[in-house]
């Protein structure tokens, strides 16, 4: 279950691969180095300042979000790996306006709505593993530890005090 304390690598890249596809367009995952587990910061400007405050203090390495280019390439892939017909009517989706929408219905029309679930899981779980390298974080002794510290930074919330 995502945001649970972390106790292997693989692990680790399961928990960032969840936060990853929950992330919306307001919010980054981060690894708490302090909890030593995967959170999810929230833009403040969209939701109540203090949801981020369990992470206040906290050692974090920010990791960047599937963006809208990355998952746009994702369904992409998806569609070139199926057969003629099924790529066709994809590919005609992900041409049209609205096209995240539009693939969606058309995974339905087609059928294969399960099928790209566990496409999508496995990419994720990729730019998951991607990410960790990329961040320099890692899995060692039954601890998160980051190999780089000019990545890891002091999380400071704009907490209400009360």
């Amino acid at each position: 279950m995502y945001g649970d304390k972390i106790d292997s690598k693989d692990k680790l890249a399961m928990e960032l691969c969840e936060a990853l596809d929950i992330c919306a367009e307001n919010s980054y995952p981060v690894i708490d180095l302090t909890d030593q587990k995967v959170s999810i910061v929230f833009d403040s400007a969209y939701v109540d300042p203090d949801v981020n405050e369990g992470l206040h203090g906290h050692e974090v390495v920010d990791v960047d979000p599937v963006d809208s280019h990355e998952g746009f390439r994702i369904m992409e892939n998806f569609a070139m790996s199926r057969s003629d017909e099924q790529a066709r009517r994809l590919a005609r989706a992900l041409s049209m306006k609205h096209p995240f929408k539009r693939f969606r219905m058309a995974l339905a029309d087609i059928g294969i709505t399960d099928e790209w679930y566990t496409y999508k899981a496995e990419e994720y779980l990729w730019l998951a593993k991607e990410r960790l390298e990329w961040s320099s974080v890692d899995f060692v002794d039954g601890r998160i530890v980051c190999g780089d510290r000019k990545k890891i930074r002091t999380y400071l919330c704009e907490c209400v005090d009360d």
